[in-house]
């Protein structure tokens, strides 16, 4: 395919380089000009995805402009495979849904796809014959002849990534990599983006799957750089084959001896990774929420907050040879308790599970700042990307919308009411796989560009896929 091909590809989609959306100028989408001779362009909708362990199923609602569910509905996606949904994560880039269920001791995934409704009207022809013949195009939750929104989402190849574990929170970094906290071990864990893809695919089966501490690992990395050195050292006097053995000797015995019963020859590429485990390391209690960037973690404390720290934080990536010998720390100490934490590029953002939210900086740490104090049971949170933080209220029964720039007494808007609602996740308007439905209903009616949409449909799935 030639270069022109794929950056007009790349472009439909949004990417930039690096795998970064291109964030739409949602002026001129939000606006169109009125002397424009075509139809207007389809907005892409945003969605919130909400799961309520009481009702036992997880819905979601389209979100409008005004930050608003449109038109106060609330629809399906999982109502079966599940038992006490909590904590949400959804990855973008690859269109899945992570779900926490310490109900069944899993967590369980499912890949989302984005549909439009069509009403019957619509299908006998008004946006073409090859719509008209697609009998899955017609809201089945309305029943046959309505179309109450636009778009709707849709649940499909449900399968467990993790089991045996007490967890309710679940959350990704940018690059992928999954992060989940064990409360009955007492541990905050990392899976590797590319394990992650191996389990939703069934390469490596859930009863596979062990964790590894991150003392393991280090002992590991430090063998494996022990052996680089030794691969050069042929090159030189036997003296220094004699000095590279004792530097391997060195960096990875010390760590070895330390950790009983330790099998160093079994593969890490199935091996989860407990970064941090209570009750050796002192900021590590009873772990909540988790969320963590390309560079640190951060790890809400349930209990012990005042001593352990409210919000724990520490190296992504422990077991690598440049992080090895950097400690945990507190982030602040404000509450003794914490559940639900989130990041922005600047702050990270948490709740205390019952009245507050709270910012503190992402760097330095500190007093942290009371956003709002206007919850009764603050649980899960999810931050746009842009201005908004999102926060499930579970004693309300409501999903609220709060600006996310760290200050005191930020307004509090609601955007959608869900019975004992618990874990959020967003579905963004700039997400691939918005785009390419838009894309692709925007072609329907139009033949000439119908095949570009079919082919950037089949792309996308195909690095769903395989990612």
């Amino acid at each position: 395919m030639g270069l022109a091909v794929v950056a007009v590809l790349a472009s439909c989609l949004g990417l930039a380089a690096g795998g970064q959306l291109r964030q739409p100028n949602t002026e001129v989408l939000a606006h169109p000009s009125r002397w424009h001779l075509g139809a207007a362009p389809v907005l892409p909708p945003s969605f919130i995805i909400m799961a309520s362990p009481q009702e036992r199923k997880i819905s979601y609602a389209q979100v409008g402009l005004d930050m608003k569910a449109v038109k106060g509905l609330v629809k399906p996606l999982i109502d079966g495979g599940i038992s006490l949904p909590k904590g949400l994560a959804y990855d973008a880039l690859r269109s899945r849904l992570y779900v926490a269920d310490p109900g069944l001791r899993k967590i369980r995934s499912w890949r989302i796809a984005l549909e439009p409704c069509y009403t019957p009207e619509q299908k006998a022809g008004v946006l073409g014959t090859g719509v008209s013949a697609d009998p899955f195009l017609t809201d089945p939750a309305e029943g046959p002849n309505a179309c109450d929104l636009e778009w709707r989402l849709v649940a499909k190849e449900g399968t467990t990534v993790v089991a045996d574990v007490v967890t309710e929170w679940v959350s990704l970094d940018e690059v992928g990599n999954f992060y989940y906290s064990d409360q009955s071990r007492k541990t905050v864990n990392r899976i590797a983006h590319g394990l992650l893809t191996n389990l939703v695919h069934g390469e490596v089966s859930p009863a596979d799957l062990k964790v590894r501490s991150s003392q393991e690992a280090q002992a590991i990395v430090a063998i494996e750089e022990g052996k680089k050195e030794m691969q050069v050292a042929p090159k030189a006097t036997l003296d220094s084959v004699d000095s590279a053995t004792d530097a391997m000797v060195s960096a990875g015995s010390k760590l070895a001896a330390s950790i009983p019963e330790v099998s160093l020859i079994s593969p890490m590429s199935e091996y989860a990774l407990a970064l941090y485990q209570g009750p050796d390391n002192p900021h590590v209690g009873t772990p909540a929420g988790v969320a963590a960037d390309s560079v640190q973690v951060y790890w809400a404390n349930q209990e012990g907050g005042l001593q352990k720290g409210t919000i724990g934080t520490g190296a992504a990536n422990p077991e690598n040879a440049d992080s090895i010998g950097i400690q945990s720390g507190a982030l602040t100490t404000k509450t003794d308790k914490a559940f639900g934490v989130v990041t922005t590029s600047s702050s990270v953002i948490f709740s205390d599970g019952s009245y507050g939210v709270y910012g503190v900086p992402k760097f330095g740490g500190g007093n942290a700042t009371v956003m709002n104090e206007g919850f009764i049971i603050s649980r899960d949170m999810a931050w746009d990307g842009e201005g908004t933080v999102f926060v499930a209220d579970q004693g309300a029964s409501m999903v609220y919308a709060m600006p996310s720039r760290v200050a005191e007494n930020q307004p509090l808007f609601p955007v959608v009411g869900m019975n004992d609602v618990f874990g959020v996740a967003l579905v963004k308007s700039t997400d691939p796989m918005v785009k390419t439905a838009v894309l692709m209903r925007g072609a329907a009616g139009r033949p000439g560009l119908a095949p570009a949409a079919a082919m950037v449909g089949l792309l996308l799935a195909a690095f769903q896929t395989a990612c």
